[in-house]
C-alpha cells in the first residue's frame, strides 16, 4: 500500500486529523490547479478544491487499495468543476453585473512569451485530453508530471517496473500529442511533457490547505451551501460514470459469453451524415463576415413571477472585432443610509421580488442605463456612464456585459465571448455524433442529432430538413435548457434566426427562467467604420476616467481624441446622482416595450395569468365563507 493510502486508512480507521492534513498539504496544489484550469476563477477554484476534499473525507474508507490517489483527485476535481460551470451559467443569467474575475500575476521568473503562448494553447484542452486516456495512462501522467515522481515511483504506484512505467508515460504523451494536433495545436511529445511539468500545478493560496482540512474533516458539516451543492453534483456525476462503466462491462461480458457479434449497421443512404449537417450550419453562418444587428431581449424568472426585464442590444462586428451597445432598465437605492441595502433586501423578500412595489414605496428608483463595450481582437474595453469610467480588460478575465459573436445567435442559452461557431456544436471533441432520426418541431420536419461530448454531457440539435442551415431547436439536458428558434420565412437563405426563446429549469426547479430575443434592423457583410472598435467609438464624454484593469492603474482622462494625464478643462460637470446621468440620456427603452413585438404580448399573457390566479383565490374564499355560514345556520 502506498503512503497516500496509508495516510487515508489512518484517517478512516483512527479519525487522524494529522493524517488527513498531510494528504491535503500534499495534494492541494494539484486539485486547485485542475479546478483553476476548468473555471478560470481563483475563488471558485478554491470552492471546488474544498468540495473535492470533502468527498475524499466521506469516501476515505471506500477507496480501493489499488487507487492512485493523485489520479482519483484529478478526476473528482473535473467532475466538481463541470458541475460548478453548470451552476455558473445559472448565475450569469440572474446577475446583470458580475465582478471581474481575478487574473493570476506572473512572477519575475515567468517563462518566455513563446513558452507562455504554447501553454495558453494547451491549457484549455489539457483536462479534456486527460479524460480521454485510460485510467492507468491518466494516473501515470498525473504522477510523472503533476506530482513530479520519477519513473521508479510511478511504476511502484501502478504495480509495474520502472521500464514499464516509462513506456506507459511515453505512450500517453503520444496520445496527448495526437489529441492536440487534431485540435490545431502542433507540438512534440517532449514539448508537451515540458509544458505540463512546468505549468500544470500552481501554488494554491496559503490559507487554503488549513481551511480545506478543517471543513473536510467535518465531512462538510460546516461548509457553505454552494460548496455542498458542488459536492452533491460531483458525487452524482461520479456515480453516473461508474454505472455507465458497469453497464458497458456487463454488456461486453454478456456478448462474449453468448458468442454474439454486434456490427454497426450502415446508415440509410437517404439519411444525411450528422457531422456534415452540423458543419453545413456552421459554414453558412461563417459566410457572414461583418454587419450590424439589433436584439430586443426580455427575461422573466417564474420563481418570482412579477416582472420582465428588458434590454436593447445594438451590435456592429467585423471579423473578430465587435461593438455592443446595451440599453437596459436598472435600479438604485434612493437612500444612502448605511443600513439601506439591508432594509430594501428584506422588503424585496417580503414582496416576493416585486421591484415595481419597491419603487412605489420609494425605496428604489429606476433608470435606463446605456453601456458600450468593444473588442478589438486583443482587449475588451467597456464604458460605464453611471460611474464615468472606461475600463480596459484582458479577454481571459471575462466580461459582465454582452459581447458574443452575433453569428452564434440561437445556438446556446449562454452565448459566450470567445468561442468559434463550430465549438457550439461540440462535434470536434465528441465521443460520438449520432443521427437519431426525423422528427417534427412545431410543424417543421427536422433531423434530430445527438452529440455525446463526454460520458455525462451531451447536446441535442434539430435541423430543418428543407432548410439545412436552420437549427430550429437545441436541448442541453445537463444545463436544463431548451432553445426554440424561428427563422425568416420571407428570406429562407438567412442562417440566423429572427426569434429565439430559451427556457431553463436550473437545478430541476419546475419554475423556469425564460429569455426571449428578437433580431431586427440587420445588415450583413457591410463595411464597418474601423473607429467603431477604438476608444473614440465608445462615445465617452470628455473627462471620462480610463482605467487599465490589467495593470490596475488609471491611464488618464478622455480628452475627446485620446487619453490625457491631466483632467481636461472643457470636461462637463459630473452629476452627483448617477440616476440623473441616465434620466438625461435621450435614449429610452420605451420603444422596445411599445413597438408591438413579443414583449408586449408576453406582458399581456402574464397579466392575464396573474388576474386568473387572483380570481380563483377570491372564488375559493367565497366558497369557504358560504360553507361556514350554512354550517352555523344548521
Amino acid at each position: 500500500m502506498n503512503d497516500d493510502l496509508a495516510l487515508l486508512r489512518d484517517y478512516a480507521r483512527n479519525n487522524s486529523e494529522d493524517a488527513f492534513a498531510a494528504l491535503v498539504s500534499r495534494h492541494v496544489n494539484l486539485v486547485y490547479s485542475v479546478a483553476l484550469r476548468q473555471v478560470r476563477d481563483p475563488q471558485l477554484a478554491e470552492e471546488i478544491t474544498q468540495a473535492v476534499f470533502i468527498i475524499l473525507a466521506r469516501k476515505a474508507d471506500k477507496l480501493s487499495q489499488h487507487t492512485v490517489l493523485a489520479g482519483w483527485l484529478c478526476r473528482t476535481a473535473r467532475y466538481a468543476g463541470a458541475n460548478a460551470l453548470t451552476i455558473q451559467r445559472r448565475r450569469q443569467h440572474r446577475e446583470q453585473e458580475a465582478y471581474m474575475q481575478s487574473i493570476l500575476n506572473c512572477g519575475s521568473d515567468a517563462p518566455s512569451q513563446q513558452t507562455e503562448e504554447a501553454w495558453n494553447q494547451i491549457a484549455p484542452l489539457l483536462d479534456g485530453a486527460l479524460e480521454k486516456l485510460r485510467q492507468k495512462d491518466h494516473d501515470a501522467v498525473v504522477l510523472r508530471f503533476f506530482e513530479n515522481k520519477n519513473f521508479a515511483e510511478v511504476g511502484a504506484a501502478l504495480g509495474a517496473s520502472e521500464d514499464a512505467a516509462k513506456m506507459r508515460v511515453n505512450r500517453a504523451l503520444e496520445k496527448l500529442r495526437k489529441f492536440f494536433t487534431k485540435r490545431g495545436v502542433d507540438s512534440t511529445a517532449s514539448a508537451i511533457a515540458e509544458q505540463i511539468s512546468a505549468h500544470s500545478v500552481q501554488v494554491a493560496p496559503v490559507a487554503l490547505a488549513k481551511s480545506v482540512t478543517a471543513v473536510a474533516i467535518a465531512k462538510g458539516a460546516v461548509a457553505s451551501g454552494s460548496t455542498l451543492t458542488l459536492v452533491k453534483g460531483a458525487l452524482k456525476a461520479m456515480t453516473w460514470a461508474k454505472m455507465k462503466l458497469a453497464c458497458s462491462v456487463g454488456v461486453s461480458v454478456l456478448l462474449a459469453g453468448s458468442a454474439i457479434t454486434v456490427a454497426v449497421a450502415d446508415r440509410n443512404p437517404s439519411q444525411p451524415d450528422p457531422v456534415a449537417l452540423l458543419k453545413t450550419v456552421a459554414a453558412a453562418r461563417e459566410t457572414i463576415k461583418s454587419g450590424e444587428m439589433e436584439f430586443v431581449v426580455a427575461q422573466h424568472d417564474f420563481k418570482w413571477n412579477i416582472q420582465t426585464n428588458y434590454s436593447l442590444l445594438k451590435v456592429a462586428f467585423d471579423g473578430e472585432k465587435r461593438r455592443f451597445e446595451q440599453l437596459q432598465r436598472e435600479s438604485v437605492l434612493t437612500s444612502m443610509a448605511p443600513d439601506a441595502e439591508k432594509i430594501v433586501e428584506a422588503k424585496r423578500l417580503e414582496l416576493n421580488g416585486d421591484n415595481e412595489a419597491l419603487a412605489h414605496l420609494g425605496l428604489i428608483k429606476f433608470f435606463d442605463s446605456h453601456n458600450r463595450t468593444i473588442y478589438d481582437g486583443k482587449t475588451i474595453t467597456q464604458f460605464d456612464p453611471s460611474i464615468w469610467q472606461t475600463k480596459i480588460c484582458d479577454p481571459k478575465g471575462g466580461i459582465s456585459a454582452y459581447l458574443f459573436d452575433p453569428r452564434t445567435f440561437g445556438l446556446a442559452d449562454n452565448l459566450s465571448f470567445g468561442s468559434p461557431i463550430e465549438n457550439f456544436f461540440g462535434y470536434q471533441n465528441a465521443q460520438s455524433v449520432a443521427l437519431i432520426g426525423k422528427e417534427t418541431v412545431g410543424n417543421i420536419p427536422a433531423w434530430h442529432i445527438r452529440v455525446q461530448v463526454a460520458d455525462s454531457w451531451r447536446y441535442e440539435f434539430w435541423i430543418d430538413v428543407n432548410q439545412p442551415t436552420h437549427v430550429v431547436k437545441e436541448d442541453s439536458p445537463n444545463v436544463g435548457t431548451i432553445i426554440l428558434a424561428r427563422f425568416d420565412e420571407r428570406n429562407p437563405l438567412d442562417p440566423i434566426p429572427l426569434e429565439v426563446n430559451s427556457v431553463a429549469h436550473y437545478g430541476g426547479d419546475p419554475r423556469p427562467w425564460e429569455t426571449m430575443m428578437v433580431r431586427r434592423n440587420t445588415r450583413y457583410n457591410v463595411p464597418i467604420d474601423p473607429s467603431a472598435f477604438t476608444l473614440a467609438g465608445l462615445g465617452m464624454p470628455v473627462g471620462t476616467d480610463i482605467v487599465d484593469y490589467r495593470i490596475s492603474r488609471s491611464i488618464g482622462y478622455w480628452s475627446g481624441s485620446k487619453p490625457s494625464v491631466n483632467f481636461p478643462r472643457n470636461a462637463p460637470q459630473r452629476p452627483d446622482n448617477m440616476v440623473s446621468v441616465m434620466e438625461n440620456n435621450p435614449e429610452s427603452l420605451s420603444s422596445v416595450k411599445t413597438d408591438g413585438s413579443f414583449v408586449d404580448k408576453r406582458k399581456i399573457v402574464l397579466s392575464r395569468v396573474e388576474f386568473g390566479i387572483g380570481l380563483l383565490a377570491l372564488i375559493f374564499i367565497l366558497v369557504v365563507v358560504i360553507k361556514r355560514l350554512r354550517a352555523k345556520t344548521c
